[in-house]
């Protein structure tokens, strides 16, 4: 639809595809791996982890998000743009960069195949944002102790 209002109007578009987004004010229970993981660990659960969590991600902070969302209104660049992160880790390895800085005691529990859960997502048929010349990302790893000391008040609870 946008662009055929590009098209038929001359209207610049640009089109941003978002990929597991974190960050501040995260929903507790909006069922995305990042808030999963933070609060299974928080409350001392095991963290669930499908299949053998080899299956990759791309995960971004929210401020990167934003900073390349400028930097793509910016440009010139009319095809859709992947904003995603180059950095991706095994759900298994990001099971650890949570449960690490929470401070959690947390196992991590092996489930059997999620339903709509790929192996890894594929998007190399659109430009990236390296590509699109919108910047470069910081590393996912780094940000998530941000991410679970923002998250509710509620959700706080001591570690078992």
């Amino acid at each position: 639809m946008c662009y055929a209002c590009m098209k038929q109007e001359g209207v610049a578009v640009r089109v941003a595809r978002i990929f597991n987004t974190f960050g501040p004010r995260m929903h507790m229970n909006d069922g995305r791996v990042v808030s999963n993981f933070i609060l299974q660990a928080l409350q001392g659960e095991p963290l669930t982890v499908y299949r053998s969590g080899s299956q990759t991600r791309a995960f971004r902070y929210v401020s990167d998000l934003v900073n390349r969302l400028v930097a793509l209104t910016n440009s010139n660049v009319s095809s859709p743009v992947k904003l995603g992160n180059p950095e991706e880790h095994t759900i298994l390895e990001f099971a650890q960069l949570i449960k690490n800085p929470v401070g959690s005691g947390s196992k991590i529990q092996f489930l059997s195949e999620a339903q709509d859960d790929p192996p890894e997502k594929e998007t190399r048929h659109q430009e990236s944002e390296a590509d699109a010349g919108v910047g470069a990302n910081g590393p996912a790893g780094g940000r998530v102790k941000q991410s679970h000391l923002l998250l509710p008040e509620r959700t706080r609870v001591p570690c078992k």
